[in-house]
């Protein structure tokens, strides 16, 4: 398991290459999808234990993540953030990066942000489920545990295969 921000640094790095910057929102979204999808392929969790994905009121989160790209607000992030960006990606998790990058990384912040809200996905569930009174009441956000995250991907992975 990897630091949310090694993901987003790879992320980033990817994007400028490519000489498209990406927003907060976009770098978010792009690693929720790469740890949704490292578990529905896997079975295991690409971004660390202690860095829980939240169901906030604009979707799924990383605290940490969150934090540390706060300072660019809507704009592109043009330089990678803090943490280590030189940990050591197995071939898993470097493959899933470039499966999400070359898939994903062309949509704006508000697809990406649609996708992350989809009826009955996971941040949808734990949303509905009592996370926006959570939300309302100021108080610690809900937890979407990874095994509902890896069970709703599997679930549309199994369903495209069967296609």
């Amino acid at each position: 398991m990897y630091d949310a921000r090694t993901i987003a640094n790879n992320l980033i790095e990817r994007g400028i290459k490519r000489g498209e910057a990406f927003t907060p929102l976009q770098i978010i979204k792009l690693v929720y999808f790469c740890h949704a999808w490292m578990l529905a392929f896997h079975g295991r969790p690409l971004v660390r234990d202690e860095q829980r994905v939240l169901a906030w009121k604009d979707g799924p989160v990383i605290s940490d993540l969150y934090y540390d790209l706060k300072k660019w607000g809507r704009s592109p992030v043009q330089n990678i953030i803090r943490g280590d960006r030189q940990e050591n990606l197995d071939r898993d998790a470097g493959k899933m990066i470039d499966i999400i990058f070359d898939n994903y990384g062309d949509y704006t912040g508000s697809k990406l942000w649609k996708m992350a809200h989809m009826e009955g996905g996971p941040w949808h569930q734990v949303w509905h489920d009592g996370g926006a009174n959570l939300w309302d009441q100021k108080l610690p956000s809900a937890e979407i545990p990874n095994s509902l995250i890896e069970e709703y991907y599997r679930s549309l992975l199994e369903e495209n295969r069967a296609r």
